[in-house]
């Protein structure tokens, strides 16, 4: 893995003299935050001022004979944490991608993934090949369409696609070995403008076999409209019908906005849940202000921390004010302001029983409803000093932060300060 390590070091500096011949792109950023010490009743617990983070990403793009390369470089605080090679273009009737990962820190390879799709007389091929250290597999497709009309399958062996639809390993081995196939198709059926079919087989037999249609309007009350979904497959379920009932709420535009969801009970509409209320105003000369506030706290909140669920309700916030301006800066460049101001939960209790929305046993209660009393502020900026060099900076201020395992009083906890070249 060393060698290839090598290797790959060696095209990523032969890409850099070959830019010199002909044309190059790309980009190179750096984003540093410092952490700061939490405030208790009002007095800073520590004066210490700590690297919270650091992230920088090279990424240098080499154009020539309609193909495209590319590297991506990125770096944190433990150094070099990954690097990816990447190449597409057309030849021929044929297109070809082709991406490879490494981990530098480790000398390790991580994956390669590629691809080659060709058109034929309207039939679309694709065929998909993923390596990893572990073991590799291979994803072959065919479709065609005419009109409303469309036909296909996916063939997997030892792969299939993850819930994000990426195309992942099923078992840890080299085995050209049958993971499944799906065969599709839709078209048009009596009134109804379109019908999806999908049958499927697996390594363990006969899969299932699904017709779906989306978006079916009741006669005389078109607001009101189901999806239908009729599935046969083996087993005491063989056969199941689901009815999804819904409402077109349309799509006019306004200054002020509903969140507005479904409630139902089985196939019967219960009721309407109007779960926020926003605004929009452009103030002109480049400056917008927006507000949303989520009125079924905590079901829907903000999180603008990324806070996992079992932070409670300590970095989810219920309503947000925002401003946000944009404009012309010196010398060719641009200049963008953001400013969030977020009001959040000040206790919490425990619930009775276990199914609550979001899946934890705890009620947050919504607090500062007062003037000034506001939970967490984040600002930032970005200058353009040219057409392609920016600074950027920021602020973060929170009344409560996370810690990894508990809810703790915050104050300023990060100022982060970077830059942006593009060539």
């Amino acid at each position: 893995m060393k060698k290839a390590l090598v290797v790959a070091m060696v095209m990523v500096l032969g890409l850099g003299v070959l830019a010199f011949a002909g044309p190059m792109s790309g980009s190179f950023s750096v984003d540093i935050c410092l952490g700061i010490a939490p405030c208790v009743e009002g007095v800073q617990t520590d004066s210490t001022v700590s690297l919270s983070s650091f992230d920088s990403t090279l990424e240098v793009d080499y154009s020539v004979c309609g193909w495209e390369f590319a590297s991506v470089s990125t770096f944190g605080l433990c150094g070099w944490e990954t690097q990816d090679f990447s190449v597409d273009g057309v030849m021929g009737a044929f297109t070809f991608d082709s991406s490879v990962a490494f981990n530098p820190t480790e000398a390790a390879f991580i994956d390669w993934l590629t691809g080659i799709g060709v058109s034929i007389a309207g039939i679309n091929l694709d065929v998909d090949f993923l390596l990893t250290n572990v073991g590799a597999g291979w994803a072959f497709g065919i479709g065609s369409g005419v009109g409303a009309c469309s036909l296909g399958a996916d063939i997997y062996f030892n792969s299939l696609l993850d819930p994000d639809g990426n195309l992942v390993l099923q078992t840890d081995s080299y085995c050209f070995c049958f993971s499944s196939v799906e065969f599709y198709a839709s078209f048009p059926f009596c009134c109804i403008e379109l019908v999806d079919v999908t049958i499927g087989f697996s390594n363990e037999g006969f899969g299932g076999v699904t017709f779906s249609v989306d978006g079916v309007p009741v006669p005389g009350m078109e607001w009101l409209t189901y999806d239908l979904a009729l599935t046969f497959q083996e087993g005491d379920n063989g056969k199941t019908l689901s009815v999804t009932p819904g409402v077109d709420f349309g799509g006019a535009e306004a200054c002020i906005d509903f969140g507005l969801e479904v409630l139902t009970v089985g196939t019967a509409i219960t009721g309407i849940n109007v779960y926020s209320v926003g605004l929009e105003c452009d103030m002109g000369q480049g400056v917008t202000f927006s507000s949303l506030s989520y009125l079924d706290f905590p079901k829907h909140y903000f999180n603008p921390g990324g806070v996992p669920i079992e932070a409670v309700c300590c970095g989810w916030y219920w309503e947000k004010f925002s401003i946000s301006s944009s404009s012309d800066a010196c010398c060719g460049g641009g200049f963008e302001f953001d400013l969030d101001v977020y009001f959040g939960a000040d206790s919490w209790s425990v619930k009775e029983g276990c199914c609550s929305e979001p899946p934890v046993p705890y009620e947050c209660i919504p607090g500062h409803p007062w003037l000034f009393d506001v939970a967490r502020v984040d600002a930032s900026f970005s200058i353009g000093l040219g057409s392609n060099f920016s600074l950027t900076g920021g602020l973060a201020l929170q009344d409560y932060v996370w810690n990894g395992t508990e809810c703790v009083e915050g104050g300023l906890t990060g100022i982060c300060v970077g830059f942006e070249v593009t060539f």
